[in-house]
């Protein structure tokens, strides 16, 4: 399987035979010109969504006829699994509200946590099941605070971590930088790619965690 991360908390993933999820793509120009990542253009079998803000849920320029998913339920083979979380640190009565959404593709599985407000319960980690993959939001303010984020990814120990929806020139947030975040797992396994994309092999998701800095394709 192959991640691909395009900007802010937009990420593809292809599988062997082709079949590509397309995970919360933002609208370029979105909440008052602050993300200024090129517009997504990809062709995608199926567009993930967490929740319809503008910057995570913007699938209207897209080519194709791509399937929509933001509910639990199975698409093209492929099963997706969600929980709803707050947006917020308050139940979801300032931001409403998302979900983190999971699914497994050639042997992989793959955890969006969307725009989480607070750590998950026991549950509700439970509901996903174990995760290889996790895509973490690691900005703080609009999600979980950078300790809370070092917390998850500790909690669910996954092969891979990749940091999105953190302050960068491209979009003009008040969050904290990738920087931050990466300074708190001083003791991490942390790689720098210097690509947009990972290839991720069933085969070697019993390996030792490691965080993945991918740069933004858009």
């Amino acid at each position: 399987m192959k991640l691909q991360y395009l900007g802010h908390a937009c990420f593809s993933c292809e599988s062997e035979s082709g079949t590509t999820v397309l995970l919360d793509p933002y609208r370029s120009g979105a909440l008052g010109g602050k993300i200024t990542h090129k517009a997504v253009t990809l062709l995608a079998d199926i567009v993930a969504i967490t929740h319809y803000h503008e910057d995570h849920g913007w699938f209207g320029g897209l080519p194709g006829n791509p399937v929509i998913v933001d509910a639990p339920g199975e698409v093209h083979g492929i099963e997706f699994r969600s929980v709803v979380t707050p947006h917020d640190s308050c139940g979801g009565s300032h931001m409403g509200l998302s979900r983190m959404i999971a699914f497994t593709l050639d042997g992989v599985t793959v955890l969006h946590t969307g725009d989480i407000g607070r750590l998950p319960t026991s549950h509700e980690l439970q509901q996903l099941g174990p995760i290889d993959l996790l895509l973490l939001p690691v900005g703080g303010r609009y999600t979980v605070s950078i300790e809370d984020a070092v917390q998850l990814h500790k909690q669910l120990a996954p092969r891979w971590t990749v940091p999105m929806h953190y302050r960068t020139q491209k979009v003009d947030l008040e969050m904290a930088p990738r920087e931050q975040f990466v300074a708190a797992m001083a003791n991490e396994m942390v790689v720098a790619a210097k690509s947009s994309e990972l290839s991720c092999d069933a085969a070697a998701c019993n390996g030792s965690p490691q965080i993945i800095l991918l740069d933004p394709a858009l």
